[in-house]
């Protein structure tokens, strides 16, 4: 709880003007792999496929939306009582995909996914509008679809490096 209400002062401060994004250059990928890395993932099938990719984004951010979004898999994304099937998939073109074999997005939850407070799963409702909102101010975006596993597939594209 208290990384969400960190983020979220974070966000206020940033759309207040109070604070800018301390963009640099970094690899999309290695961020990725050290999320799943430092998460536990209790028995929970995970599968990583990074291309190596260097973004301009602010780390902590970064690091915060990846999480929320890993996380969200973990908690969401399988069957109750079953283990989840999640893979992770950075690509060269600055895309971080996110499935799952669980049970998909509601259509009835599909239009307010990203709103914060709203949840249809009995949780904050604060993860997906905080990634939704670090993409947004990093020049990307985050959309969730269905994924070829049956669940849900978050899309986070973001801009890459010119180096």
């Amino acid at each position: 709880m208290g990384d969400l209400i960190d983020g979220l002062l974070t966000r206020a401060r940033l759309t207040a003007g109070v604070a800018t994004l301390a963009r640099e250059p970094l690899r999309l990928d290695q961020l990725v792999e050290a999320v799943v890395d430092e998460t536990p993932t209790d028995g929970h099938q995970i599968t990583v496929d990074a291309e190596p990719v260097v973004v301009n984004a602010d780390p902590d951010l970064l690091r915060r939306a990846v999480t929320n979004l890993f996380t969200n898999a973990l908690a969401h994304g399988h069957a109750a009582g079953r283990p989840a099937e999640i893979e992770l998939g950075v690509t060269p073109d600055g895309v971080l995909t996110i499935d799952d074999a669980g049970p998909g997005v509601s259509p009835d939850l599909a239009h307010s996914l990203f709103d914060r407070f709203h949840s249809g799963s009995g949780s904050t409702g604060l993860g997906l509008s905080i990634a939704s909102w670090v993409a947004q101010a990093h020049g990307g975006t985050l959309i969730a679809t269905g994924s070829p596993l049956g669940g849900a597939r978050f899309t986070l594209r973001l801009p890459t490096h010119d180096r």
